[in-house]
């Protein structure tokens, strides 16, 4: 688990004390906005699985599954699946960037996600908002 000081780095430009609980559903809600809860969640999933079990390469179906299961490693599976074979998809790039954030996975795995994504979408915010907290010292590209 990290300590303080590098979740003090990481999320510098959050100015209120965080708790993990916290900081999992800020970095989730960025990408991923509000999940849904409870039964209507279990549903989605349900027929998600569902999809995925008529059709296992049905990338959309992946990725809102992906997406519904946040930071759990089933997700993670999922977003490696699409990348093997959409390997600029910036939508499972990003989930799985968020994936390693929320996780406290920040040995940099998150951040070759972040930048690939830079290099398809120069301007993505949600990748150079990640390169700035993962790598403060990288400049914006212009």
């Amino acid at each position: 688990m990290l300590g303080a000081p590098e979740i003090q780095r990481i999320f510098a430009s959050t100015p209120d004390a965080i708790t993990s609980l916290d900081l999992e559903r800020q970095q989730h809600h960025r990408f991923f906005g509000q999940r849904p809860e409870g039964q209507a969640r279990e549903t989605q999933l349900a027929v998600l699985n569902s999809r995925l079990t008529e059709n296992p390469d049905d990338l959309g179906a992946r990725l809102q599954r992906a997406q519904l299961l946040g930071p759990r490693d089933e997700a993670l599976d999922d977003y490696n699946y699409i990348i093997e074979r959409e390997p600029d998809n910036v939508a499972a790039l990003l989930g799985r960037a968020a994936w390693h954030e929320s996780s406290y996975n920040l040995d940099n795995q998150a951040l070759p996600d972040y930048r690939h994504v830079l290099e398809i979408e120069p301007q993505n915010e949600l990748a150079l908002a990640g390169v700035e907290r993962l790598a403060p010292s990288t400049p914006r590209p212009e």
